[in-house]
């Protein structure tokens, strides 16, 4: 991704997207694709959903 203002609300959306992809990319990487697909729809829905209050805190 390009260039961000520091302290903007995009550069923080851009640090979460890369570490939902660092830990897809883990989790892939270790040959767990098999334990994603016998996920619940409710334990996949929350294994990609974005926890707002404890991204509010980790500022």
């Amino acid at each position: 991704m390009g260039r961000l203002c520091q302290g903007t609300i995009e550069e923080r959306i851009d640090s979460l997207l890369e570490a939902k992809q660092g830990m897809s990319d883990e989790v892939l990487r270790d040959g767990a694709e098999s334990a994603l697909t016998e996920m619940s729809d409710e334990d996949l829905l929350r294994f990609v959903s974005l926890d707002k209050n404890r991204a509010l805190s980790e500022t």
